[in-house]
C-alpha cells in the first residue's frame, strides 16, 4: 500500500509498505490511502490540483495553500545565472586571446553589479555580451 501522511494539510512523508506496517510507519498519525501526484495535494480528504506556479520565484506556502514570492529563491536563481554567464566568459580574460578585453571586462563587471539594480532580484536587466 502507498500512503502519504499529512499533518495540518502538510505532507510529512510518503511510503510504500504492507498493510501490517502502516501503523508502525505512520507512528499513530492519521493517514490517507492513495498517493497524490506531484501536481496535487490533499485537502479535507480530497485531491486538489495545485494552481499554476506564477514564476520560478514562487514557492508553495502550506499555511495559506497558495504560491508566495520567495526572495531568497529569486536571489539564488539570479546569482546562479550570473555565475554561469561569468564562467562562460572567463576565456575572454586569458592573455593569449585576442578580443576587446575592455569591452569584456566591462560586461563582466556589469554582471557583478546586477545586485545594485533597483529591481533586483525580480527585475534584472542583463547586460549584452560584447561582439
Amino acid at each position: 500500500m502507498k500512503f502519504t501522511t499529512y499533518i495540518k494539510n502538510k505532507p510529512t512523508g510518503t511510503h510504500e509498505c504492507p498493510d501490517w506496517e502502516v501503523n508502525t510507519v505512520s507512528q499513530g498519525q492519521s493517514y490517507i490511502e492513495g498517493h497524490a501526484s506531484e501536481n496535487q495535494y490533499i485537502l479535507n480528504g480530497q485531491f486538489v490540483d495545485f494552481p499554476v506556479r506564477p514564476s520560478l520565484n514562487h514557492t508553495w506556502d502550506w499555511d495559506s495553500l497558495s504560491w508566495k514570492v520567495n526572495q531568497e529563491l529569486a536571489e539564488n536563481i539570479a546569482l546562479q545565472k550570473r555565475k554561469e554567464l561569468l564562467s562562460e566568459s572567463d576565456w575572454t580574460q586569458l592573455s593569449d586571446v585576442s578580443v576587446n578585453k575592455t569591452a569584456w571586462a566591462e560586461y563582466r563587471q556589469s554582471l557583478r553589479d546586477i545586485t545594485k539594480q533597483s529591481g533586483y532580484p525580480f527585475e534584472i536587466i542583463w547586460p549584452a555580451k560584447p561582439e
